[in-house]
């Protein structure tokens, strides 16, 4: 899917019922925001059909096996405060300010480099399922990559001069990197 597979960061503002393809879509982004008003449910097993967008993978990987399971074969809703206890989401927040605290969270994610927002989702999606060394070897390549870009050396040099970084995103000459 798509939604899963972007490089930049994404957030789903849940402000309402997230059953079946709903939840699917909103454990698709990197973080899910809940209105008090939101609820959940893999409700598939009541019609004889299954996740097809990705959402058995996630869902297992968010609240663990045995809870994926359970929501899965018994279809329950279940509130955003259980939501929020298991795993299945980073916040509750009242609704009528879920969609100021997705714009704050937005906004703040603009501040940090593209490319090392994209860097770190890569690495944090695709180190889950391998082990310790074959993570390390992804990190030293993408640190690599990442210093042959311009915002390692922007970061740097506005933490030094105490101002705010203007990312660019760009690659360096191979004579710089």
């Amino acid at each position: 899917m798509q939604l899963g597979n972007m490089q930049k960061p994404t957030i789903a503002a849940v402000n309402g019922p997230a059953i079946g393809g709903g939840l699917d879509l909103a454990m698709a982004c990197d973080f899910q925001i809940a209105s008090e008003k939101a609820t959940f449910s893999e409700r598939y097993n009541m019609l004889a059909n299954n996740p097809d967008i990705g959402g058995s993978y996630r869902l297992a990987r968010l609240v663990g096996v045995a809870k994926a399971k359970e929501l899965t074969f018994f279809a329950d809703i279940i509130d955003a405060e259980e939501a929020l206890r298991i795993g299945l989401v980073n916040k509750v927040v009242p609704h009528d300010e879920l969609m100021d605290v997705v714009g704050d969270m937005a906004a703040r994610l603009t501040k940090y480099s593209p490319i090392a927002l994209a860097c770190r989702k890569f690495l944090i999606d695709r180190n889950q399922d391998c082990d310790y060394l074959t993570a390390i070897e992804r990190e030293m390549l993408v640190a690599r990559y990442l210093h042959r870009t311009t915002d390692p050396y922007e970061g740097i040099a506005a933490f030094r001069e105490k101002r705010e970084p203007k990312y660019v995103s760009k690659l360096l000459g191979h004579e710089q990197g």
